[in-house]
C-alpha cells in the first residue's frame, strides 16, 4: 500500500503483464485495443473489517497534527453530540491511538477525520497507480473501486 518495496513489486508485475506481446497479433497488451479497462487492485484497502495495520499509527498522528496543530485543538474538536470528549485522559497528539474498524462508521468528528485521512491515503495511492500505468504507455480507462465514496460522504466532501 504505502511501502516503496511493495509498490515496486506491483509495478514489476504490471509491467511484465502489460508489456507481454501477444504471439498471434504481435501486439503488446498495453497497446491492444481489446483492453477495455485496467483495474489496479480490486478492493485494496486498510483492511478495516478485521483490524487496522499498526503501520498507519504514525501517519494518522502526523495527519492529525497537521490538521489540528495542538492537542487542545484536537480535544476541542473531538466531542460527541452531547459535548463529551472523545479523547481519553492523558491522550495527546503524540500518542493518540490508531483508529479501529468501528470508528470508520461513526458520524462524529473522529469518524469524519478518519474518513478524510483514509480518503487522502487512498487518493494518493490512486494517483500513484494512475501515474505508474501511464508511464507504461497505457492510455485507456483505469479504475480502483468505489468504496471511497463512503469516506467522501462521511467527511462531507
Amino acid at each position: 500500500f504505502v511501502e516503496d518495496a511493495l509498490r515496486e513489486h506491483w509495478k514489476t508485475g504490471v509491467r511484465k503483464l502489460l508489456q507481454h506481446v501477444n504471439p498471434y497479433t504481435q501486439t503488446r497488451l498495453v497497446d491492444d485495443p481489446v483492453v477495455a479497462v485496467v483495474l489496479f487492485f480490486n478492493e485494496q484497502n486498510l483492511n478495516f473489517y478485521r483490524s487496522v495495520n499498526p503501520h498507519y499509527t504514525e501517519p494518522w498522528r502526523a495527519w492529525l497534527k497537521k490538521k489540528y496543530g495542538t492537542t487542545d485543538a484536537l480535544r476541542r474538536a473531538w466531542v460527541d453530540a452531547n459535548g463529551r470528549g472523545l479523547l481519553k485522559e492523558g491522550v495527546a497528539l503524540e500518542n493518540v491511538p490508531l483508529f479501529d474498524s468501528k470508528n470508520i462508521w461513526q458520524a462524529d468528528p473522529r469518524g469524519r477525520d478518519l474518513g478524510l485521512f483514509v480518503y487522502e491515503v487512498h487518493a494518493e495511492l490512486l494517483e500513484w497507480y494512475t501515474k505508474s500505468i501511464r508511464e507504461l504507455g497505457y492510455t485507456g480507462l483505469v479504475t480502483h473501486y468505489d468504496w471511497l465514496n463512503h469516506f467522501a460522504e462521511q467527511a462531507h466532501l
